[in-house]
């Protein structure tokens, strides 16, 4: 298969999002509907990115310019999946850094109907965190208003919570019992990789953690012969991907773009492995080798704490840890996200984790190579796009905590390998740093994620200095933060 590695990178006119319905500065062409904003620099971006892609370049600027009709059909499933992780940043700043904003979908969905054409469906869908308010998701990303634009134009736009379970809301949320919710309407497929997972050549499978505090579920689930995941029906009742994920760090894998983001298509964190307990001379790769017997033995006293108050869902165990974490402080024990003011590396938040990348690498194959029963097949299933947002992007402690970094770019391809690493150098990084694309050449021919080179990609920008092959400079461009398990190591210097 003959891999399209060409990447655009627009510069948009602002680094901040417009207010809703998010509709464009003027009435191009092609375009549908009759309200004008008076900041249309967002739908302008999107609407160059296309451009620079040269997709159904022929017809461009006129009202038969159809450019997702290259790979979008009339009667199509298209479903849009942005990062909708959390409806809170816990720093107290913006969430315009964590989620996907409503204006960078609707010149998307805008686009899909164009090429539908009457016949098929579009809807948004992503499994957020556990802990996460779906209602206040809406509110905070603006896509009840996106929703309220549609209806108001005789367009159904469904937007899909597909958790099959979560937990209380809030940042001590994962303190409450998980409760079943169930939420797609097309289902799950429980999909068993076996020896075909990414997962077959990790030792000590015994330390895994996944989501929840009790680690049987996610041991039960990963095993020397099984590798199971819960994926949402909805992903795979799909004939077309469209991926928008976050520009931003992850404290787990170095950056949260769309390799990392498909995690969003399993519906129950557990059977996701995270981590492996310990440091890597113990079997694991929670956090790197202690720095002397008191304090490794310190951690081990803290993760033994833990499992055996919340493993358990027992809420006198839960009164428990609460009473002991306000005398000795979330610093000494915490299962709230860290934030950017503690300096201690633990959850495998570091750049030596080794588990989570093939975890995404899983269901990379699933998505592609599934089809709609959960069967895998050679080929892929599917078509796939992806426009990552970075209007505002998220840095330093990524992805649950980050701080913002108004960048005003959009980031756009069909190969999801190539648009990462553009995005990765984008951002300052050194993407021969991070395991999730060095590891790449393990995987078999037939896996839809292969390793790619800086000189097989076509990188074109509106912005000269970013126009052409931007892995031959030094520049640090974007120059984020990475988070704090991975400073002084992933950033170009």
């Amino acid at each position: 298969m003959i891999r399209d590695t060409k990447v655009a990178i627009c510069k948009a006119a602002r680094d901040q999002y417009p207010d809703a319905p998010f509709s464009p500065g003027r009435n191009y062409p092609e375009y549908k509907f009759n309200d004008i904003s008076s900041d249309g620099s967002v739908y302008e971006a999107l609407r160059e990115t296309l451009r620079m892609l040269e997709l159904d370049i022929s017809h461009f600027d006129t009202p038969d310019w159809n450019p997702f009709g290259e790979f979008i059909r009339p009667g199509d499933k298209v479903v849009v999946k942005p990062n909708l992780v959390l409806d809170f940043n816990a720093t107290g700043q913006t969430t315009d850094c964590l989620v996907t904003h409503a204006s960078v979908l609707r010149p998307i969905i805008d686009y899909v109907l164009m090429a539908l054409r009457g016949s098929g469906k579009v809807l948004i869908a992503d499994s957020p965190h556990g802990n996460a308010n779906f209602k206040k998701i809406k509110f905070v990303t603006r896509l009840n208003d996106l929703q309220e634009f549609y209806q108001n134009n005789g367009v159904n736009l469904d937007i899909l919570d597909v958790r099959k379970y979560e937990y209380g809301h809030g940042e001590d949320g994962f303190l409450e019992k998980r409760t079943l919710v169930e939420r797609d309407p097309a289902g799950y497929a429980e999909i068993d990789l076996g020896q075909n997972s990414s997962f077959v050549d990790l030792p000590h499978l015994e330390n895994l953690y996944g989501a929840d505090f009790d680690r049987s579920e996610v041991k039960r689930y990963h095993t020397k012969v099984t590798n199971k995941y819960l994926v949402a029906k909805t992903f795979l009742d799909a004939d077309v991907i469209i991926n928008v994920p976050k520009l931003k760090t992850h404290k787990k894998i170095g950056t949260t773009l769309n390799v990392k983001s498909l995690i969003g298509i399993n519906g129950d964190k557990n059977y996701l492995p995270h981590f492996r307990i310990g440091d890597p001379s113990h079997g694991g790769d929670e956090y790197p080798p202690a720095s002397g017997k008191f304090h490794l033995g310190r951690k081990r006293v803290v993760r033994a704490t833990v499992e055996a108050l919340l493993g358990n869902n027992n809420h006198k165990h839960t009164g428990l840890y609460k009473i002991m974490r306000s005398i000795y402080g979330k610093s000494h024990i915490r299962v709230a996200p860290a934030s950017g003011r503690r300096t201690e590396l633990g959850a495998g938040n570091w750049y030596g984790n080794d588990t989570v990348y093939r975890t995404v690498y899983d269901l990379s194959k699933i998505l592609f190579l599934a089809d709609k029963n959960g069967v895998m097949h050679r080929s892929p299933q599917r078509r796939f796009f992806s426009i990552i947002d970075g209007i505002v992007a998220g840095e330093k402690q990524g992805p649950l905590e980050p701080s913002p970094k108004p960048c005003g770019v959009l980031v756009g391809g069909f190969d999801a390998i190539a648009v990462d690493l553009t995005a990765t150098r984008l951002m300052g990084f050194n993407p021969e740093r991070m395991v999730v694309f060095t590891r790449l050449g393990m995987l078999s021919p037939d896996h839809p994620l292969q390793q790619l080179r800086p000189e097989d990609l076509s990188i074109v920008s509106n912005y000269e200095p970013w126009n052409g092959n931007i892995f031959y400079s030094n520049d640090r461009y974007l120059a984020l933060t990475p988070h704090q398990g991975w400073r002084n190591y992933l950033e170009i210097f």
